[in-house]
């Protein structure tokens, strides 16, 4: 029996058939991952930035000199805001340097109270020092505007200016 010999040809469209569907599973992953989030009613932040509990604040602002909050909840109106968030903080590396604390199940009527200022509404930041409200900044007040934001950022110098 004569050995046959198979075309490189053949071997090449194995590869990229094999490579198509390693890449279309790896999309169906990212897909089913955002799905999961969006049913799960999470926000885009929740992944990027550092997540504390309500109830662990306190804690934490009384333990670190300077302490920059993102307060929110996951309101659906949110979303767009959120997506432009995620860009500023991708941009200027803010994901070690802003805590995100989700409020959703923990307030009712928006208000609540972190050390020792009462504050209402969301979303907000809130900027600490040594344990006392140095500043607050509602994120609605500007119509969610990012430039406003990053602005606000630069001046309690969580975004270090150029």
């Amino acid at each position: 029996m004569a050995k046959r010999e198979i075309p490189l040809k053949n071997y090449v469209y194995l590869v990229l058939i094999v490579f198509l569907t390693l890449g279309i599973l790896y999309y169906l992953y990212l897909w089913s991952i955002e799905y999961k989030s969006e049913v799960n009613g999470e926000s885009v932040i929740s992944n990027l930035l550092q997540l504390i509990n309500y109830n662990e604040v306190e804690d934490y602002i009384v333990e670190n000199d300077n302490v920059c909050l993102y307060v929110s909840n996951n309101n659906t109106e949110l979303k767009e805001f959120a997506t432009s968030f995620k860009n500023l903080i991708e941009k200027y590396n803010l994901k070690r340097k802003i805590l995100y604390l989700d409020i959703t199940n923990n307030v009712s009527d928006n208000k609540y109270n972190i050390g020792d200022a009462y504050l209402t509404g969301v979303p907000k930041f809130i900027y600490f020092i040594d344990g006392k409200l140095a500043s607050s900044y509602d994120i609605n007040y500007e119509n969610y505007k990012i430039a406003n934001i990053e602005n606000y950022l630069r001046s309690i110098g969580v975004i270090e200016n150029d």
